[in-house]
């Protein structure tokens, strides 16, 4: 399917759409990619428990991507506040990368979301996600290395912003 063609429908998340979300974080591969780990991949209680208190947070918008014409949930979008800077980030299922989907989401987002500026960080060995921010007008300000206790590590990122 060429990018030109995706169509994609953005929803509001609702709890069924956690366990859907859950397999994509299990996923090392995809994992890797976004450069997460949780403390345990495999406790889905405190992954629904995070969910919820950011459904329940009115600062957070929170997205479900389906493809327009099955209705298949593909992944999420996020804008969420983090250090006085809106932020935003999203996450499509391996199996439909290549597809344009996370470009087409991100727009969609953008046009509904729109406060600026809008923030967003890419793990720096992740290129496709910068693509797809650069896609949809975010511009390189800068990168970070730090350590991320949520992530238990030090994690080098791009931070990009669309103004």
């Amino acid at each position: 399917m060429s990018e030109a063609k995706v169509r994609v429908n953005l929803r509001e998340v609702i709890a069924d759409d956690l366990p859907q979300f859950f397999s994509y974080l299990r996923d090392p591969g995809a994992a890797s990619m976004a450069d997460i780990a949780d403390d345990d991949p495999n406790d889905q209680p405190a992954f629904e428990g995070r969910w919820a208190k950011m459904l329940r947070d009115p600062q957070v918008t929170a997205r479900t991507i389906e493809l327009s014409e099955e209705k298949t949930v593909v992944g999420y979008v996020l804008g969420f506040p983090h250090e006085g800077q809106n932020q935003v980030s999203y996450w499509v299922d391996r199996g439909h990368w290549g597809r344009g989907i996370a470009t087409a989401a991100l727009s969609a987002f953008l046009a509904e979301v729109t406060h600026r500026p809008i923030y967003a960080r890419a793990p720096k060995h992740n290129q496709a996600a910068v693509v797809v921010l650069r896609r949809n007008g975010f511009n390189l300000i800068g990168d970070e290395s730090g350590y991320i206790p949520e992530r238990g590590r030090v994690v080098d990122e791009l931070v990009l912003v669309r103004n």
